[in-house]
């Protein structure tokens, strides 16, 4: 099985599907082997190449998903002591989206903090459909009496609000926001520009 766990995590990005899961138990059944039946040819002649049948050619870049036209849309507007907020919408639905925050740097530089659903209503946003909110209460992993820097991803989703692993995901306006909490800070709950 740790075949398979190494295929699937290497997926994003590539021009080829995925295998199922009947596909990788025929590997692992045969060790490493192509499954009984299969005909050399119908791996692309992999052998001859030294290269694992099934394993897509990573040198490509992301293809594009026919139902994914929007890049998501949003603002970090809070960063404090008691809580981390904002809003990120996704043209491609109405159905709520994710964002990721991540401390010292964007992603993937940065320590990831927290993936959260943005389902909360906001009355302020210019959509139809408001429930686009987000909102946490600030983790104690941030509250070190240090400056911290947070940047927050909205997570492009398709057409059917499924998250998108091979669409951009941009950082929100107004990200990057920095504070100071706990017992070493000068003035506890300061939020910086």
């Amino acid at each position: 099985m740790f075949l398979g766990s190494v295929l699937l995590m290497s997926w994003a990005g590539c021009d080829v599907e995925p295998p199922t899961r009947e596909e990788l138990a025929e590997v692992d059944e045969a060790e490493g082997e192509l499954a009984e039946g299969e005909a050399a040819e119908d791996a692309g002649g992999a052998e001859d190449q030294g290269v694992l049948p099934g394993l897509p050619d990573l040198t490509t870049g992301p293809r594009s998903s026919a139902a994914n036209y929007f890049t998501p849309v949003g603002t970090h507007d809070t960063f404090n002591c008691s809580k981390i907020a904002g809003w990120v919408k996704d043209g491609d639905t109405t159905a709520p989206t994710w964002v990721t925050i991540d401390r010292y740097a964007p992603y993937p530089y940065g320590e990831h903090v927290a993936t959260v659903l943005a389902d909360l209503y906001r009355a302020d946003l210019p959509f139809a459909d408001k429930y686009h909110g987000f909102s946490i209460n600030t983790p104690a992993s941030l509250k070190t009496g240090e400056v911290e820097t947070i940047y927050i991803h909205g997570i492009n989703v398709d057409g059917d609000g499924n998250w998108d692993v091979n669409a951009n995901s941009p950082l929100l306006s107004g990200t990057g926001k920095s504070f100071c909490c706990g017992t070493k800070c000068l003035k506890p709950d300061v939020q910086n520009p």
